[in-house]
């Protein structure tokens, strides 16, 4: 009753398989049926076998029933199917959204690396707006659905800093401390293409 109108039952399937018997003793509806079976390797969905023979849902039952009853058929039920509802859809993405904080302590150091790699490569400092939109907006959306949070954000700057990785503050921006540049060329936009590959 919890699910209710949060999924719903898309079938609940059934493979049935054709077995050896004397194919004389059946009725021509019935040799039809078990051909259509056969013409597809012995082993048929419901929905595949009603595709290829065109008569109603209730004969076609009555027809499996006689050949099952007969030993000519075989049914080997399936895991039923189910789907989210629009409303179930909506439920998970919330769920998730609230999963997600408490994931941020698990997700500490990505995030810590996304900044550094970002602040390794540019020039000037860089202020909390565009540390936010630029680095880890984009990470949180793509993951989780939603912006960071600010105390997220600056329980991850505020790490950065007692850890003596990142200096500044929110008037002069921020920089990766002298000593921890890399040598590499610079092309002063950030590392765009490591917060690309933390994205996948």
């Amino acid at each position: 009753k919890r699910l209710q109108g949060l999924v719903r039952v898309t079938g609940r399937r059934s493979i049935y398989i054709a077995l050896e018997g004397d194919e004389a003793k059946l009725s021509p509806t019935e040799y039809k049926v078990l051909r259509a079976v056969k013409e597809e390797g012995g082993a048929i969905s419901l929905k595949e076998l009603m595709s290829r023979r065109p008569i109603s849902r209730r004969r076609m039952f009555k027809y499996l029933a006689r050949l099952r009853a007969k030993g000519f058929l075989d049914r080997v039920p399936q895991e039923t199917q189910v789907e989210l509802t629009e409303e179930g859809r909506k439920a998970a993405a919330t769920l998730w959204k609230m999963a997600s904080y408490l994931l941020f302590n698990t997700e500490k150091t990505r995030l810590k690396a996304l900044i550094i790699s970002y602040l390794d490569d540019l020039e000037a400092p860089i202020h909390d707006e565009d540390l936010i939109e630029k680095v880890l907006n984009p990470y949180f959306r793509e993951h989780y659905g939603r912006s960071i949070q600010p105390y997220e954000y600056d329980e991850l700057k505020d790490e950065l800093k007692r850890e003596g990785i990142v200096e500044g503050n929110p008037f002069t921006g921020y920089i990766l401390k002298p000593y921890l540049k890399s040598k590499k060329p610079k092309t002063g936009k950030g590392g765009s293409d490591l917060v690309e590959l933390a994205l996948l």
